[in-house]
């Protein structure tokens, strides 16, 4: 999905080694909704501030919610609540088996929040009990959004 990235702060640092384990990346997603996003790699994006790139998004499940408040929905920018459909299965494109230096496996399991598809680890939601179908509307609240792999976009 494209994202702006707004923010990029240094949370993860050794200063004994001088070296960077993590970064917390603030970014605009399509919908115009902030989000943090974590940068475990690093990947190291901070020449990309203000530009938009194409990221590869993993949501950690957090907890189950029934509804939505729409002040919370949009304040919440840590740990946001996600309202999207149940996608399944989902292959991942081949765009991102050729990039970041790593291979994916080609199956995982995605939501689609607003148009934008995010990876998730369905064990997250048996071990709480809840049962997911395919098409299957979700509300929950992310533990967290991590960066899994990234393209530039050619700029003009």
């Amino acid at each position: 999905m494209k994202v702006k990235i707004i923010e990029i702060e240094r949370s993860g640092y050794d200063p004994y080694e001088d070296k960077i384990f993590s970064f917390s990346i603030l970014a605009k997603l399509e919908n115009e909704r902030l989000v943090w996003i974590r940068d475990e790699k690093p990947f190291d994006l901070r020449a990309y501030i203000g530009k938009i790139v194409d990221l590869l998004i993993w949501i950690s499940y957090m907890n189950k919610i029934n509804s939505i408040n729409k002040y919370n929905d949009k304040e919440n920018i840590k740990n946001p609540i996600i309202k999207a459909k149940y996608l399944g299965k989902y292959n991942i494109p081949e765009k991102w088996n050729q990039c970041n230096g790593f291979k994916l496996k080609k199956e995982k399991f995605a939501i689609e929040y607003d148009g934008m598809i995010f990876l998730i680890t369905q064990s997250d939601f048996e071990r709480q009990g809840i049962e997911i179908n395919k098409g299957d509307e979700i509300i929950f609240q992310a533990a967290g959004l991590d960066l899994i792999a990234w393209l530039p976009i050619n700029e003009k």
